[in-house]
């Protein structure tokens, strides 16, 4: 999630282990809205993340005009006909679907910018550190451009009109029988039922 403004929009083939896949390459820069391509009303809206380089977080935004209330009863076709601004006569709903966040610090979620993100019907984020141990403290997270677990618990009324809050990127250093003791522990209720740990196997 790295930004290049000097990446063109171009075709390039990108290899995996069995098999090449062609992907459509943009460059994006944050509020930088692209059209999802195949997806009705649907737009891609990049947001700044805070990592060691330059980064960027990406929300799944369903947009969809609806007639303002004042011109439900009235013929829509007339009005426009007559010169009436579509912007007189609609306006534009916005629902936040997925937001991802890739690496970041906890900055992401204070940024003036990005206060959208709290409306996300799913937020996937990073939550690299879990515990106060040796080499795992927020400070060490600070340092290293994570989040650590503590952080979104004190920040926990950010996430209160989140349906789904999806934790992912742990550290590993923890295994998932762990990791989910500790999430059971230190989240508050509000979240703790809205929550879920993304472990990766071959990692926990």
């Amino acid at each position: 999630n790295n930004n290049n403004n000097n990446l063109a929009a171009n075709s390039e083939t990108v290899k995996t282990s069995t098999r090449k896949l062609l992907y459509s390459l943009t460059a994006v820069t944050p509020n930088n809205e692209i059209k999802a391509e195949n997806i009705s009303k649907r737009i891609i809206r990049p947001f700044k993340t805070f990592h060691r380089t330059t980064s960027t977080g990406y929300a799944i935004i369903h947009q969809e005009e609806k007639i303002k209330e004042e011109y439900k009863l009235k013929d829509i076709g007339q009005l426009v006909k007559s010169g009436t601004p579509r912007s007189e006569i609609f306006e534009l709903f916005e629902e936040v679907e997925i937001v991802y966040t890739g690496d970041t610090t906890i900055e992401f979620l204070l940024h003036p910018d990005n206060q959208f993100l709290s409306k996300a019907k799913v937020l996937i984020t990073e939550c690299t550190y879990i515990n106060e141990e040796e080499g795992s403290s927020v400070e060490i997270a600070i340092e290293r451009t994570h989040i650590h677990l503590d952080q979104i618990v004190k920040h926990s009324d950010f996430f209160s009109n989140v349906e789904v809050l999806v934790l992912t990127h742990f550290s590993k250093r923890y295994y998932s029988s762990q990791i989910e003791q500790i999430l059971n522990e230190k989240l508050p209720e509000s979240l703790k039922s809205k929550t879920i740990a993304l472990l990766l196997q071959q990692f926990h």
